[in-house]
């Protein structure tokens, strides 16, 4: 196992004897700081006959927009790989807010851990899974505490579905990525 440490992140990789898949482990958070080495560590592994990459974000604490544009980076140089695969694993809930802030959230292949990602790229010779994203990502999101759009009374919901609002009754729908929408 190898360990790169950054100005406040540390990044260790490792590769998975089983599927030939470099697994990176990141502790600590990415900002415009230290994004630009972020992006050049990771494309320095890309470039040395890694294609297929698995990103455990469990210690990632926080992530900014200079960030989430390494991670496009990376994206964008893995899908111009023949045999390229990207799967990022063990989001924490303020990481995946800041990636479905920005819109990006659905670029990537997520799921819940690093044992579902060797699962997935082992079992599909680089063909994207899909596997499990939605209930990765729901994982992280709920329980959801929201403001009612109609009343503004707090409320809190374990999963997706139709509600009531018990404020105002109004029907309130939240979908499996914590988005609410009130029926009129």
């Amino acid at each position: 196992m190898e360990e790169k440490q950054l100005e406040a992140i540390t990044i260790q990789f490792e590769n998975s004897q089983d599927t030939n898949t470099l697994i990176i482990r990141l502790k600590g958070y990415i900002d415009s700081y230290n994004a630009r080495e972020f992006q050049a560590s990771l494309l320095d592994k890309l470039e040395s006959d890694h294609h297929q990459l698995i990103i455990n974000a469990s210690g990632l604490e926080y992530i900014s927009s200079a960030g989430i544009g390494a991670f496009m980076a990376l994206s964008k140089e893995i899908d111009d790989l023949d045999d390229g695969r990207l799967i990022l694993c063990n989001l924490t809930k303020k990481v995946v807010e800041v990636f479905e802030l920005l819109g990006f959230l659905s670029l990537f292949e997520v799921v819940r851990d690093e044992s579902e990602a060797l699962e997935a790229i082992g079992g599909s010779n680089g063909a994207e899974s899909g596997t499990g994203a939605e209930e990765a990502i729901a994982d992280i999101i709920f329980p959801l505490i929201f403001g009612c759009p109609n009343c503004g009374k707090k409320l809190k919901v374990n999963k997706p579905g139709k509600y009531r609002c018990s404020g105002c009754s109004s029907i309130l729908t939240v979908n499996e990525s914590g988005e609410v929408s009130a029926q009129q």
